[in-house]
Parts: C-alpha cells; structure tokens; sequence
C-alpha cells in the first residue's frame, strides 16, 4: 500500500467513525504501517488540575502511563519542554543537551516499548494545543514517513474534535465553499504549489492563494494543510 493510499482510507474511515474508540483503533492501525504500536493524544495543560476541555487519549502501555503519572514525569519531560516551541514533527532521537532526569525517563520509556518516538503538535484557534505522540519499538523508522504521520495525526484530532461535539465544530458541516475554492483546495491535497494549480485551473498564483486564504478564514485555521483536512473531514472534498 502507497503512503497516498495509506491517508486516504483513514480519512474517509476517520469522517465516519462514531466514537472514540473506534478512531483510536483505526489511529492504531494507520500507524502500524509506518513501523510504530501506540500513541497519546494530549491537551498542552496543566498535568495535575486539567482543563475540562481538555484531550486525554492515551494508548501507551498502562503500567508506563501510570509509573510516569506517579513519578511526575510530566514536570521535566522533555518531549513536553521541546513541542512547547515547535511547529514540526520532534523526532525524540535527535534531542541533544538534555538532562539526566530527561535521560532516564526516554530510558525509562523504552522498558516498556516505547523505544523510538515522534511528537506532533497540533495548533486550532479556539482549542488547546495539542500534542500527538506515536512510538513503537522499532528504530529502523524512515523519517519521511513524519510529513505522513503528520497529517494522519491532523486527520485523528480532526475527527475527534468532531465526535466529541468540541467547541461547535459540527457547525463547520453547514459552512459553503465555492467550486473554485474546492478545486484549489483539492490540488493543494495532491501536493501542488499554488503556481502549478494556476496553470492546472488556469489562473493566476495569486488567485489562488486569495482562495486558500479565504477557505482558510472560513475555517478558522493556521494553515492550507488543516484546511484541507478540514474539507475533506466535513465532507466538502474527497480525498
């Protein structure tokens, strides 16, 4: 199966998915292909009094998650420290200058599977920062599968943000976008910049941009990619 094939089936599987429980195992399988076992879906909150709005999805080994509970792992993780101040996928491989006590945790974590880990936060206006942290035992992960796990994982927020009924983001179903702003958006799906589209649509680069501007501000969102994934999980576009 391609890695396109891969997003795909869990996108159109995710914007039907009903419960939690189901996203998390269609979630489990999606990333299985890309080498890694388990994950956690994590609200940027305070770890001892969490907002009630908060996500707390956890499907890491129980006795880890408990034993990081207790030793309050959270106060110098870190995984925790880093994604604070990224915007892209943290490989926990590459962390460099970390502490003794950031040692024995990521040590700590290996005992029980959690070998090898990428981190992924996810920003929506309106909602809290989010980090989705997928590992697995095997260290042999090919990092241009991140880009992919990256948008698996803003797939999974997306649909949970739904199923959980969070902030009115069912609202979102009624929204209308134009044709044109449906086309553009289904280009920047396939990976087009904005000039290859004005060529395939023939118009302008800039024409373009405005209407990925405008989807973009429709939706309430950073980013081209989250309104993509955004249309495509409402059911304005297809996949």
């Amino acid at each position: 199966m391609r890695d396109i094939e891969v997003i795909q089936n869990f996108a159109l599987s995710a914007a039907k998915a009903e419960h939690v429980e189901e996203l998390t195992r269609l979630f489990v399988l999606a990333i299985t292909y890309f080498g890694f076992k388990s994950f956690c879906c994590l609200s940027i909150t305070d770890f001892v009094q969490p907002d009630p709005n908060s996500l707390d999805i956890v499907e890491f080994p129980k006795r880890w998650t408990e034993r990081y509970v207790e030793k309050k792992y959270f106060e110098s993780d870190i995984v925790l420290k880093k994604i604070g101040h990224s915007t892209t996928p943290e490989d926990w491989s590459e962390y460099e200058d970390i502490s003794p006590e950031q040692v024995k945790i990521l040590d700590e974590a290996s005992q029980f599977g959690l070998v090898h880990g990428v981190s992924i936060p996810i920003y929506v206006p309106g909602v809290l920062p989010t980090i989705v942290s997928i590992s697995g035992e095997n260290k042999d992960v090919d990092p241009i599968s991140y880009p992919i796990l990256y948008v698996l994982a803003m797939y999974f927020h997306e649909a949970i943000l739904r199923v959980k009924g969070y902030k009115n983001y069912n609202e979102y179903a009624d929204l209308k976008l134009t044709q044109r702003e449906k086309e553009c958006l289904r280009w920047v799906a396939a990976g087009k910049s904005d000039s290859v589209i004005g060529d395939i649509l023939q118009i302008s680069r800039h024409t373009v941009h405005y209407h990925i501007e405008n989807v973009k501000r429709k939706f309430d969102l950073p980013t081209r990619m989250q309104a993509v994934v955004r249309a495509i999980s409402t059911g304005k576009i297809h996949p």
